[in-house]
C-alpha cells in the first residue's frame, strides 16, 4: 500500500471514531514532554516544554500558556514527599479539548555541589530537584515509564541541566514511534498482522495491547492488603462515592489506584472522561448494541455494558491531587471521585471532603475508613460476598506460599508463577465474573418485576403456574446495596444501553456460586505449609 494512502486511511478512521475504542487508530499518542523545576521562591514551575506546536521549548509565552491551561501541572509533577526518594513517579490526569490526557513525571534530586554550574544563582539550596514529564493520550504503559526513568537518570547524571539534548531526543524518538497507535483488547481469537512491540519503524503502526496497561500493577498486594475491604471498596466505587487513597509511599499510592481500577474490565482503556466532572462524551456517544459476537472479547464487553461509565458527568479520577486542587472537591458539580494524595492536610478535613479513606501502608497492610456512617449498611458484605472474596484472598495466599517455597518473592516472579490461581489474571477474571453476574442479575430482577404472566410462564416447566419459585440472586449482593446502586448514574447508563434480557446470554448468578467450598481450600493449603518451613 502506498504510504500516503495508508496515512489517509488512518486519519479517516480517527475522524470516524472520535472516541477511541479498541482497534481505533490513535494519532499522536505522545502529547508532550517537559521539565519541571522546583524553585526555592516560586515553587514548582515549567522550565522546558516540547509538543507538536514546534515552538522553542524555552519560549516564555508558550510556557505561560501551558501554565494557564494547567495551573496545577507543576505541583502534580513534583508531589509532596518526592524528596524522600532517590527516584519516584507521579501520575495525574489533565483536561484537554473535552477529553483527558495522562501525565507521568519521573522525579529525582541531586546535590548542588555536584553540578558543573553549581554557582548558578538560581540554585540556593543544597539539593536541586527536577522532574521529566511525559504526557500521553492513555495511561502510561510500563515500557514508556521505564524509558522515562532511563532518560531522567541520564539527564541528571550529566550534572549540567543546561544540556537538555537528551530530553529533546527522547521526545523526538517516542513521538515518532508512537505517531500512529492501535490499542487492542487481548483477544485469544485475534490474529495480529500489524507491526507491534518495539519493532515498528518510523511512522509505522504501533500496537498496544490491553495487557500492556496491566504490566507492573500489583494486584497481589492489593488483595492481601485490603482483603474483604477490597470488595467493600469496589461496591463504594459502583455507588459513586467520594474515595480518597492516601499514602506517603508514592509508588504504592499510584500502583494501588491503577490496580484497583484495572479490576473493572477494560476501564483503563476508557478513561477519556475521567479528568473533570463536566466530561461525559462516552455516555453521550454510546448506542445500545443489538448484536453479539461471542468470539470477540470487545463485542462481549460492549454488549454487557463494560466498562461501566464510572467517571461520567459529576465524577472524576485524579491519581495525585495537590493541595491547590482542594477547590475542585468542593465544587457543586463534583459529586463523586477517586483521588490519591500524600498530603496530611487533606486528612485534617476528611469528614468534609470524602466518604471513604483508603490508607495504603508501604509495609503492605492497608485499611479503609468509612467516614459516612449512613453508608455502612449499603456496603455490608453478604455471606456470598464474603465467600467470594475470601476465596480470592485464599488463592492469592497459596500462590504467595508457592513462590516463597521456590525461593521467589518478587512481583515479576509472582506473576510468572507455575499456577494460574492467585495470579493477576486470576484476580481480574474472578472480579470480572462478579461484575457480570451482578449486572446480569439486575437485568433478571428487573425482568421479573415487570414481566407478564405469559413471560413468567416461559421460564418454568409447562403446566406449572407457580411463579413464586422464580427469583433472582439480588439478596446475595445485599438488597440495600442493590437499591442504592440502581440510583447511580453508571447504572442508569448501563441499563439504558444494554439488552433487557442480558440474563439469557450471561448467567444471572453470584460468583460465589461458581467456586469450591472452603474445606477444599484448606486441603489444598497443606502441601504448601511444608514449603514455607
Amino acid at each position: 500500500m502506498d504510504p500516503s494512502q495508508e496515512q489517509r486511511e488512518w486519519q479517516e478512521q480517527s475522524i470516524a471514531n472520535p472516541q477511541p475504542q479498541s482497534g481505533t487508530i490513535i494519532e499522536d499518542f505522545v502529547f508532550a514532554v517537559g521539565i519541571i523545576n522546583f524553585h526555592h521562591i516560586r515553587g514548582p514551575e515549567i522550565e522546558y516544554w516540547l509538543d507538536a506546536e514546534g515552538k522553542s521549548p524555552l519560549d516564555t509565552e508558550k510556557i505561560a500558556s501551558i501554565n494557564e491551561r494547567w495551573p496545577y501541572l507543576s505541583f502534580e509533577a513534583l508531589p509532596d514527599g518526592a524528596h524522600m526518594f532517590t527516584e519516584c513517579f507521579s501520575e495525574f490526569s489533565l483536561v484537554f479539548d473535552q477529553s483527558s490526557l495522562f501525565g507521568c513525571a519521573c522525579v529525582r534530586q541531586v546535590d548542588r555541589a555536584d553540578l558543573l554550574n553549581n554557582e548558578d544563582k538560581e540554585y540556593t539550596r543544597s539539593t536541586v530537584q527536577k522532574a521529566v514529564v511525559l504526557i500521553t493520550r492513555y495511561p502510561i504503559t510500563i515500557q514508556l515509564r521505564e524509558q522515562l526513568s532511563i532518560i531522567t537518570m541520564t539527564f541528571f547524571e550529566q550534572m549540567d541541566f543546561r544540556d537538555r539534548e537528551i530530553v529533546q531526543m527522547f521526545y523526538d524518538n517516542i513521538r515518532t514511534r508512537y505517531k500512529h497507535v492501535k490499542i487492542l483488547n487481548d483477544d485469544p481469537y485475534e490474529t495480529l498482522t500489524e507491526n507491534s512491540s518495539n519493532e515498528n519503524g518510523d511512522g509505522a503502526l504501533k500496537i498496544i495491547k490491553e495487557s500492556d496497561f496491566y504490566v507492573g500493577l500489583d494486584l497481589k498486594h492489593l488483595v492481601l492488603g485490603l482483603k474483604r475491604n477490597l470488595l467493600i471498596l469496589l461496591k463504594a466505587l459502583l455507588l459513586e462515592k467520594r474515595i480518597m487513597f492516601y499514602s506517603k509511599n508514592l509508588m504504592k499510592l499510584f500502583n494501588s489506584q491503577m490496580s484497583f481500577l484495572s479490576l473493572i474490565p477494560n476501564l483503563l482503556l476508557n478513561l477519556q472522561d475521567c479528568s473533570d466532572p463536566s466530561l461525559n462524551s462516552l455516555s453521550q456517544n454510546r448506542k445500545k448494541l443489538t448484536s453479539l459476537k461471542t468470539s470477540d472479547r470487545t463485542s462481549l464487553l460492549n454488549f454487557i455494558g463494560l466498562p461501566l461509565k464510572l467517571f461520567d458527568k459529576g465524577g472524576f479520577f485524579q491519581p495525585y491531587l495537590t493541595l491547590q486542587q482542594n477547590e475542585v472537591l468542593n465544587k457543586k458539580t463534583t459529586l463523586w471521585y477517586l483521588v490519591g494524595t500524600s498530603n496530611d492536610l487533606f486528612l485534617n478535613q476528611k469528614h468534609k471532603i470524602a466518604d471513604i479513606i483508603v490508607h495504603v501502608d508501604h509495609l503492605g497492610e492497608s485499611s479503609i475508613e468509612i467516614l459516612d456512617e449512613d453508608l455502612k449498611p449499603s456496603l455490608s458484605l453478604t455471606n456470598a460476598d464474603k465467600k467470594f472474596i475470601d476465596f480470592i484472598v485464599h488463592q492469592v495466599k497459596l500462590a504467595h506460599l508457592e513462590n516463597e517455597g521456590s525461593g521467589s518473592n518478587t512481583i515479576n516472579n509472582f506473576n510468572l508463577s507455575r499456577s494460574f490461581n492467585g495470579g493477576n489474571e486470576f484476580i481480574r477474571n474472578n472480579l470480572e465474573d462478579y461484575l457480570i453476574g451482578l449486572l446480569s442479575t439486575l437485568k433478571y430482577e428487573k425482568f421479573l418485576e415487570n414481566a407478564t404472566p405469559t413471560q413468567l410462564n416461559s421460564l418454568i416447566p409447562i403446566g406449572n403456574t407457580n411463579h413464586n419459585q422464580l427469583h433472582s440472586d439480588v439478596k446475595h449482593y445485599n438488597e440495600l446495596f442493590i437499591s442504592e446502586y440502581r440510583k447511580s448514574n453508571n447504572y442508569q447508563i448501563f441499563d439504558d444501553s444494554t439488552d433487557d434480557e442480558l440474563f439469557n446470554f450471561f448467567e444471572p448468578t453470584h460468583a460465589a456460586n461458581l467456586i469450591a467450598s472452603p474445606n477444599i481450600w484448606d486441603k489444598m493449603a497443606k502441601p504448601f505449609q511444608k514449603l514455607r518451613r
